[in-house]
């Protein structure tokens, strides 16, 4: 019997005091600190991995290779957000995932987040293919995308969600 995933799981997150401006906005940075820890609660909760027993019992881990980000509408003080996250690209050594912060209404998109995960052996720091294990999880939760401009990409969801 195959197991089914879910492709596109989503978390809920409350945005806190400490991670905002003086204007009461998530600070840009800060994103990618939900965003990533979004998809660690999404791996464990979804997927039963745990990214970093991984790295203590197999000696490998993803690295970030690169990060596109499209800010649309602010992240606000104590706002209830959702981010979903999706694997739409993988390759025998990486893989990306997009990740998207809505309002908890899922009425406005926040940001869209694109982010490059190198796979690395932690013992030689060079690329590293996945294990057969890890490619057959990989395939079974892929959402294959166009890999085309994230600002594109962006206005595609937000006519999406217009039209929904």
């Amino acid at each position: 019997m195959e197991t089914k995933f879910e492709k596109t799981p989503t978390s809920k997150k409350v945005i806190q005091f400490q991670d905002c401006d003086p204007y009461g906005h998530l600070n840009n940075g800060r994103y990618f600190d939900y965003f990533l820890n979004a998809r660690e609660d999404h791996l464990v909760n979804f997927y039963d991995l745990d990214i970093f027993h991984i790295a203590r019992e197999k000696g490998v881990a993803w690295f970030v290779g690169k990060h596109e980000i499209v800010y649309r509408k602010p992240a606000g003080l104590r706002e209830e957000i959702l981010i979903s996250s999706e694997v739409i690209n993988v390759a025998d050594k990486s893989l990306i995932v997009e990740f998207i912060m809505y309002d908890k209404n899922k009425a406005h998109i926040k940001a869209v987040l694109r982010s490059t995960f190198v796979h690395l052996d932690l013992k030689t720091m060079k690329a590293k293919a996945h294990d057969e294990e890890l490619s057959t999880l990989l395939q079974n939760v892929l959402v294959p995308r166009p890999l085309n401009d994230i600002f594109e990409r962006a206005m595609e969801l937000e006519i999406a969600l217009k039209g929904a």
